[in-house]
């Protein structure tokens, strides 16, 4: 039997809210201000109420009881008797950090609740059983003893919320059951594998035992997916559970470890495939080669791929390379800078690579190993692999060598003799080449030779370092290359290993220009011939100019004027006044040349409007407007198609004259028309009374009225709560609704139709309804029967809906193909969106995603089936996402903009780019771009804050640009829709004035030419994220008074190193072509500082 317990009420209001359960007032609310919270609970019941004179009520009904605490609320002595019910259960929220629970085990085994710490949530009732507690991350753990519920609890309190729902102990609890989230990440403490739980490992890593140090207790049922060492820079996946201790325990001192957990029953396919195949993502030391890395490297694995046949002790790989016996580890890949790779090499291949890209920062290795269930054991052998310390430090000394032995004070001569490395090169010189691989490292743009294998022929062959490639020509195709980048170069090198007389022509670039690729002589004028001239007869009239109008791609319509007035026939004698055969030709994007024709009308009875195709001006004989409404349309659309014309067409004399001529006309035909306008008749109707229907804009929510089924609905009631109230009386009839932020209005809808358009659309601010009595005509709907108008909820074909949707997997599929919109093929009844099955089958029109601010929503148009469907995957943490669904028919789709621009925060993008122009090809968890790039849009250039702007990218140059620049706020993607535009031409826009604040020490960067400029940015280098290669140095301002300007490459490199110990530097750069604002040599600021060289040399 439940216990009872009498509270003293003082006088006033109680604060507590009753409610009818059975027949007996039972508490369901209790305000934060009354003077009973904390001590009463809701669930319990009334049993009587004794008044300050002694007598006691009992037996009252709600309301009875109620109207005795409103009379007695001037006692001062009331007590109020209740019986201490628990309800049948309960759902709690708790915040992150300690739960505050005090629980045991009850005699049956069950988990319930003793006690709550002082402070903590007073929603818990004492008695109740804890039936279950399920996680933000989607951990659910139901009918489980304390033991685990408090482990659980512990787990998650850096939750954002933990949910404990309780029950009545004479309520049956749940079975026992428990549900792990896709995924967790934890980060791990220092320690061997025991220390941090996961010393108990099943198959495929899965954790049995969640360890004996309490503060870093391990979930169990989780499989160990990744092991991630970001400040070793190596990952490891589906390793064994073997080698997953073996790591631990080897890495123990590290602080900062990450292992990725999934649930095995909810794996990919993808990871469900993997299991099996351990996969190692290793980070290599900057310098050595493969026998310096104490690798042996064979071509025996039975994909193709180079296999690690040994690997020395001392090497620094191999703690990590650990495999069952047996096994063969095969190396996938190898990259570095986040930039190149390298995949499908063979053996020697991967030899002659880690060879030459020994030096570069951040080289990684990638490896499989595919397990047959063999004993987990190293298999290392003890080769005598030569030390990679050793290698380093003397390099790093030969390295040191020959910095001390250049001149710390240099003369002019001496200052000429260190720059001889740049002028002693050849000006050109052009190398055959055999088949078979070139032995040679390049870099830059255009490519720059800067290192050469011991056998390679350009070293027999005579090639200095610093030579740079202009040509290479293919002579059994005849294709020549030219421009080039450097991973173009080298792949097409790679292409043609197989033939003989490859020929590359090197040249100094500070002596040679590049070749630049020969265009078709075509004539730079365009035809725009003015049509016939007069009355009848003349020839056609044309005009010369000698600008080009090379960003014409096709040949346009002509535009046609009008005739019919003596004004018209004015502007085309104006025009025919030009007289002359010359023309002006735009480049075709075919190549051949397209006609902008811009035909006057002659006084005939056809207008003739002329179109190029294949170079060939074809009339289309059309029959002419001549009343005055049509007119005055032909001048409109004769200024548009003009207006849409080249710049440099528009700004022709003749046209200008044209288009004014035009404007006139369009001006006296308005004033014609407002002169001729025919007077409206007075409608006596007017006199009578005025519609008094009322449109009402309703807020987002609940609008508390209720209706009847007829057509129209009537408004039955009208609720006090309502926002209408005072607006609509019982009795008025809906007329129409207007959604106004999807532009619909719908028509003669029945009582279902408006209800559940009404609810479909709760979350609206822009529903406008309009009321009418009785006796007034419905709107009828525009075009009669068969036009669109609503069609909603009867048929299950709401037009124009919003949806908003919540985290997690909607159990909704799409089905389009590749073509918009996706369709909403089927809900499933028990998912998340059971509520809105009424929109299966409409279309996708927009699917909203909220950003980090307030303000920051990215909107995404046009989607397919399979676009909606990954961007509602990488979304699916996202809260607020907002879809709207319009019939399939609607014309009202929203299209995505031609253009957009995103600016992109410092720091990874967690996303994979492919393609030229560069796409995304997917978005890695956490990726700040997931939500911000349609799928529609290409990448057509960056644009960063100091005025940088390159566009024309490959994938691969945007990426190193993004990363030279990772840092850098304000970094902007500027992107194109790939339906209607085309990418941009290769363009670079420099800043036009740099200002660098230069730091002490080596600053790693190289100088060419007589006027300096930036030829090389070493890796590395402290100024990479703020240096263009190309700009040309306007000044160095070393404090003190000296400035120095004008200078060669030389003296520019010579001021910086005897400088480097200098604080304050100042270096000013402009753009390659700002030749003319270059500040003057001060020939007298070098002479006096002994760093003068000629210019005249």
């Amino acid at each position: 039997m439940a216990p009872t317990g009498s509270f003293p009420l003082p006088a006033g209001p109680v604060g507590i809210s009753f409610a009818d359960v059975n027949g007996i007032p039972t508490i369901s609310e209790i305000s934060s201000s009354s003077v009973l919270e904390g001590l009463v609970h809701v669930g319990y019941t009334f049993l009587s109420l004794r008044r300050d004179n002694g007598v006691i009520l009992e037996d009252m009904n709600t309301n009875e009881l109620v109207e005795a605490l409103q009379k007695s609320k001037d006692d001062i002595s009331r007590y109020l008797k209740l019986k201490l019910n628990l309800p049948a259960s309960t759902i709690i929220t708790l915040p992150p950090g300690p739960h505050g629970l005090l629980l045991e085990d009850n005699d049956d085994g069950i988990c319930h609740v003793i006690g709550v710490t002082p402070g903590y949530s007073r929603d818990i009732r004492v008695g109740m059983l804890v039936d279950g507690i399920e996680t933000s991350d989607g951990l659910q753990l139901y009918g489980h003893p304390t033991k685990m519920v408090l482990q659980i609890l512990d787990q998650a309190q850096h939750q954002s919320e933990r949910i404990v729902k309780c029950i009545s102990p004479e309520s049956k609890p749940s079975p026992k059951s428990k549900v792990l989230p896709s995924f967790k990440t934890h980060t791990l403490p220092p320690g061997t594998a025991a220390e941090v739980g996961l010393q108990e490992l099943g198959d495929n890593c899965t954790i049995a035992s969640s360890g004996s140090r309490r503060s870093y207790s391990m979930p169990s049922g989780f499989r160990v997916y990744t092991l991630t060492l970001p400040d070793l820079g190596h990952s490891f996946r589906n390793v064994t559970p073997d080698q997953l201790m073996e790591l631990l325990n080897v890495t123990s001192d590290e602080s900062n470890r990450i292992v990725t957990l999934k649930n095995p029953d909810k794996l990919s396919s993808k990871a469900a495939s993997s299991i099996g195949v351990t996969s190692y993502k290793l980070r290599l030391p900057d310098e050595g080669n493969a026998e310096q890395l104490g690798l042996v490297l064979e071509d025996t694995s039975d994909d193709g791929l180079p296999i690690i046949a040994d690997i020395d002790s001392s090497s620094p790989l191999a703690p990590y390379l650990m495999t069952p016996a047996g096994v063969v580890v095969s190396v996938t890949k190898i990259g570095w800078d986040g930039t190149t790779e390298f995949e499908g090499l063979d053996a020697s291949d991967l030899k002659e690579v880690l060879g030459d890209s020994s030096g570069f920062p951040q080289r990684m290795l990638y490896c499989t190993a595919s397990r047959d269930g063999g004993e987990n054991k190293m298999i290392l052998k003890r080769g005598d692999a030569p030390s990679v310390v050793h290698s380093v430090q003397q390099q790093e000394q030969q390295e040191q060598q020959e910095l001390d032995s250049l001149p710390t004070n240099p003369s002019i001569a001496s200052a000429a003799a260190a720059a001889a490395s740049s002028s002693s090169l050849p000006d050109e010189l052009l190398v055959e080449l055999p088949k078979g691989k070139v032995g040679a490292i390049f870099a830059e743009t255009p490519p720059q030779l800067t290192k050469l294998a011991p056998d390679s022929v350009l070293r027999e062959a005579g090639v200095p370092l610093g030579m740079t490639v202009d040509t290479l020509t293919l002579t059994e195709t005849g294709q020549t290359y030219t421009q080039l980048e450097t991973m173009e170069f080298v792949n097409a090198l790679k292409g043609s290993a197989d033939q003989e007389g490859r020929l590359i022509r090197f040249i100094n670039v500070d002596k040679v220009p590049l070749t630049v690729e020969e265009e078709e002589e075509e004539e730079d004028d365009m035809n725009v011939p003015l049509g016939s001239i007069g009355g009848g007869g003349g020839g056609g009239a044309s005009v010369q100019s000698g600008k080009s109008a090379t960003s014409m791609r096709s040949s346009s319509a002509g535009v046609s004027i009008p005739k019919s007035s003596s004004s018209i026939k004015s502007a085309r004698s104006k025009a025919s006044s030009v007289g002359g055969g010359g023309s002006v030709r735009s480049k075709a994007s075919g190549g051949g040349s397209a006609n902008m024709m811009i035909p006057l009308n002659s006084p005939s009875s056809v207008v003739s409007k002329t179109t190029s195709v294949s170079g060939s001006v074809v009339p289309e004989v059309v029959p002419e407007e001549t009343e005055f409404e049509h007119d005055q349309h032909e001048i409109e659309e004769a200024l548009q198609e003009i207006h849409d014309l080249p710049e440099e067409i528009q700004q022709l004399d003749e046209i200008q004259e044209a288009i004014h001529t035009l404007e006139n006309l369009e001006e006296q035909y308005e004033n014609e028309n407002e002169n001729t306008a025919p007077e409206e008749e007075e409608d006596e109707e007017d006199e009578e009374e005025e519609d008094n229907g009322i449109e009402l804009l309703v807020p987002a929510g609940p609008i508390g009225l209720s209706f009847s089924k007829d057509t129209p609905p009537i408004v039955k009631k009208v609720r006090d709560t309502s926002p209408l109230v005072g607006m609509v009386e019982p009795g008025m009839l809906v007329d129409t609704v207007e959604l106004m932020d999807i532009g619909e209005t719908y028509y003669e809808l029945d009582g279902a139709e408006l209800a559940n358009l009404l609810k479909d659309n709760k979350d609206s601010s822009g529903r406008k309804v309009r009321f009418i009595t009785a006796d007034m005509e419905l709107t009828p709907k525009p075009g009669g029967a068969g036009a669109a108008a609503s069609s909603v909820a009867g048929d299950s074909q709401t037009t124009g809906q919003s949806v908003y949707l919540p985290v997690g997997k909607l159990g909704m599929s799409f089905v389009s193909g590749d073509k918009p919109p996706a369709i909403i093929n089927k809900i499933k009844p028990d998912g998340p969106l059971e509520e809105y099955r009424s929109i299966q089958g409409m279309a996708i029109d927009t699917l909203e995603v909220p950003g980090d601010g307030d303000d920051d929503v990215a909107v995404h148009y046009e989607l397919n089936a399979r676009e909606v469907t990954s961007l509602l995957k990488a979304t699916a943490d996202t809260a607020g996402r907002k879809l709207r669904v319009r019939r399939p028919v609607s014309e009202k789709f929203h299209t995505l903009p031609d253009e957009m621009s995103v600016v992109v925060p410092p720091g990874s993008l967690l996303c994979s780019l492919g393609g030229r122009p560069p796409k995304v090809k997917s978005f890695k968890e956490g990726s700040p771009l997931a939500d911000k790039i349609p799928p529609a849009m290409f990448v057509d250039g960056l644009a960063l804050p100091d005025g940088y702007v390159k566009k024309g990218l490959s994938s691969a140059e945007l990426v190193k640009l993004l990363g030279a620049r990772s840092q850098t706020e304000g970094r902007t993607l500027l992107l194109k829709n790939e339906k209607t535009m085309s990418p941009s031409e290769p363009e670079e826009v420099f800043p036009d004035l740099l200002t660098i604040n230069l730091p002490m020490g080596k600053l790693g960067m190289s100088f060419k030419g007589r006027r300096a400029r930036i030829a090389r940015i070493h890796a590395g280098s402290v100024l990479e994220d703020q240096l263009y290669l190309g700009m040309l140095i306007d000044t160095i301002e070393i404090p003190g008074g000296s400035t120095f300007s004008g200078l060669k490459a030389s003296e520019a490199s010579r001021i910086l190193k005897d400088t480097s110990k200098v604080e304050g530097r100042i270096l000013t750069l402009r753009g390659p072509t700002q030749t003319e604002l270059l500040a003057l040599r001060d020939d007298d600021a070098l002479d006096e500082s002994g760093y003068s060289q000629s210019q005249r040399n």
